[in-house]
C-alpha cells in the first residue's frame, strides 16, 4: 500500500508505524487541504511527523515526502553501542561526505541551509530535539471570568473542528434574495430547474473550490484540484491539444500558483479548456451556465457509465463575470449542447454518448 512514488523516499528507511501515521494524515488531506488552523499541525508537534497541510502542500507542488522531514526518531533500528578496542577511527573517514555536504550548502537558498544544518545537528547533537512543547497562553490583565463547576478546559476535538469547518459553510450560505440575484443571470428556460445554488469563497480560486465541493470534498482541497488537473494535462498533452482553444502552456500555466491564497485573474478557471480536462480526469459530465456560455462537457477518452446522468453531473455558474458557484440541479433538467470540437474528437466514443445524451433529453 505504501508503493507509490509518494512514499519512495522511505521505504527501508523508516518503520511501518511511521508510514501509517502519515497515511492517516493524507486521508485528513480531502477535508483539511493546506489550511493549518483546521491541520492542527498536532503530529508534527508531538511526532515529528508531516501533518495533512503539510502533505497537501507537497502534493499541490508535484513533490514526495522526504526522509528529511522525518524525525529520527523513526528511522532507529537500533540503540547506540561503543567501539570495540580493536575498532579503528580511521574506518570511519567522512571527507568525502563532508566535502559533498559543503557543495550541497553552496548549492541552495538561505531556508534550505538552515533546515539542513538542523537536519545534521540533530544527528550529531542526538540528546537534543526541534520538538518544542506548545506555547503557554499569555494570561490577560483584568478580572478572570469565573469557572462553571466541573468546568476542564480542553482543545477542541478533530470532529469538532469538521462540525466548525460545516457551520461556516452553512454561514457561507447566499441568502434567498443572492440566490434570486444569481439564479437572474442565468438563462430563462434554465431557472426553474434550478434547486439550489451554493456560494464559495471568492478568492480567485472559487472554481476549483467549487469541483472541490461537488466531488464530495471540502472547498479548501481547491489547490489539489488545480494539482490534478495540471498532472492530467501533462500526461496527455497531445489530447489536450486537439481541443483547447489556447495552447497546453497557457493553460497549465493558469493552473500553477506560487503562493496560496487569493490569486489574480490570469490564475481564474477558464471555460471552455478546463472544462473539457475536468470532466475527463474525474469522468464526471460537467454543466457550465452562464449569460453568455452554456455548455456540456463529457470525458474524452470514455464511454458513460450506467448511473453517469444521475450520480456524476456537475453543474457551476459563473456569476457577476468574475465568480463561479456551485449549482445543483433537478434531475428532468435538460442539459446545454455539447462543443462542436468534442464531437470532431471523439469520434470513437461520441456515439454512446450522444445516444446516452438523447435518452437523457426525452427523459
Amino acid at each position: 500500500m505504501y508503493n507509490s512514488q509518494f512514499f519512495q523516499n522511505l521505504h527501508h528507511c523508516v518503520s511501518r508505524k511511521c508510514m501509517k501515521e502519515i497515511d492517516k494524515q493524507l486521508e485528513r488531506v480531502k477535508i483539511v487541504g493546506t489550511n493549518k488552523t483546521k491541520c492542527g499541525c498536532s503530529i508534527r508537534t508531538t511526532h515529528g511527523l508531516p501533518c495533512s497541510c503539510e502533505l497537501a502542500k507537497l502534493q499541490i507542488y508535484g513533490n514526495v515526502i522526504l526522509l528529511d522531514n522525518i524525525h529520527d526518531f523513526w528511522k532507529q533500528i537500533s540503540i547506540e553501542h561503543e567501539l570495540e578496542d580493536e575498532e579503528s577511527l580511521s574506518d570511519y573517514d567522512f571527507s568525502e561526505e563532508l566535502e559533498a555536504m559543503k557543495a550541497y550548502m553552496k548549492k541552495h537558498d538561505i531556508i534550505s541551509q538552515r533546515i539542513f544544518k538542523a537536519k545534521v545537528r540533530e544527528v550529531v547533537f542526538s540528546h537534543t530535539t526541534s520538538i518544542l512543547a506548545p506555547p503557554e497562553k499569555v494570561r490577560a490583565k483584568g478580572a478572570g471570568k469565573k469557572k462553571k463547576e466541573f468546568d476542564t478546559p480542553r482543545d477542541p476535538s478533530y470532529w469538532e473542528y469538521v462540525d466548525a469547518y460545516q457551520e461556516s459553510a452553512t454561514a457561507r450560505q447566499p441568502s434567498q434574495s443572492s440566490q434570486h440575484s444569481f439564479k437572474t443571470q442565468f438563462l430563462t428556460y434554465i431557472r426553474p430547474y434550478i434547486e439550489d445554488i451554493v456560494d464559495v469563497v471568492a478568492d480567485g480560486n472559487c472554481g476549483f473550490r467549487a469541483i472541490a465541493a461537488l466531488l464530495g470534498w471540502t472547498e479548501e482541497s481547491w489547490a489539489l484540484v488545480r494539482s490534478q488537473l495540471d498532472q492530467e494535462i501533462g500526461l496527455h498533452k497531445d489530447v489536450y491539444s486537439n481541443v483547447f482553444d489556447d495552447n497546453v502552456e497557457s493553460v497549465r500555466n493558469s493552473l500553477k500558483i506560487s503562493k496560496l491564497g487569493a490569486q489574480g485573474k490570469d490564475k481564474w478557471m477558464s471555460l471552455p479548456d478546463l472544462g473539457y480536462v475536468i470532466a475527463t480526469l474525474y469522468n464526471v459530465i460537467l454543466v457550465s451556465l452562464s449569460r453568455n456560455l452554456n455548455m456540456t462537457f463529457f470525458p474524452l477518452n470514455k464511454s458513460p457509465s450506467k448511473e453517469t446522468f444521475v450520480q456524476s453531473l456537475l453543474a457551476i455558474g459563473f456569476v457577476n463575470e468574475n465568480h463561479w458557484v456551485q449549482i445543483k440541479l433537478k434531475s428532468d433538467c435538460p442539459l446545454p449542447p455539447t462543443s462542436q470540437k468534442w464531437k470532431d474528437f471523439c469520434s470513437d466514443t461520441t456515439k454512446s454518448w450522444e445516444v446516452a445524451y438523447a435518452a437523457r433529453m426525452k427523459h
